[in-house]
């Protein structure tokens, strides 16, 4: 297989693998999802607080999976003083239905071959 054919067969494995399914999702029960109460609703639909939001990136793994831009968590954690308030501030505008930006959901995946000579992608 030349080196061509070998990308193309990469970008086609992990696009089916990671990649979005749009349409029905057939043969799921109708009540696989219990409906919510008032009470649960009213609690979904409430802003994140300030410090609820810190503490949730806080939790995340410092350095796992970089946005597209380069920064792990843990540039947003080591500079919450100087960018907190305007992570906040997106954070609370997403809740309230603002879209996000579909740059978020990058990932940049790097191979390491475990064999010299591997057979398949996974």
């Amino acid at each position: 297989m030349d080196e061509e054919q070998l990308k193309t067969e990469a970008v086609n494995f992990f696009k089916v693998l990671y990649g979005e399914h749009s349409g029905p999702m057939n043969g799921l029960p109708t009540s696989a999802f219990p409906s919510l109460t008032d009470k649960d609703f009213n609690f979904l639909n409430n802003p994140g607080l300030d410090e609820e939001i810190k503490v949730a990136l806080f939790d995340m793994a410092p350095l796992k999976a970089p946005k597209s831009d380069g920064f792990h968590a843990l540039f947003y954690q080591s500079q919450w003083d100087h960018v907190g308030a305007s992570v906040c501030s997106w954070a609370k505008g997403i809740f309230s239905g603002k879209s996000i930006d579909s740059e978020l959901n990058n990932l940049l995946i790097v191979l390491l071959h475990k064999s010299q000579y591997p057979e398949s992608f996974t």
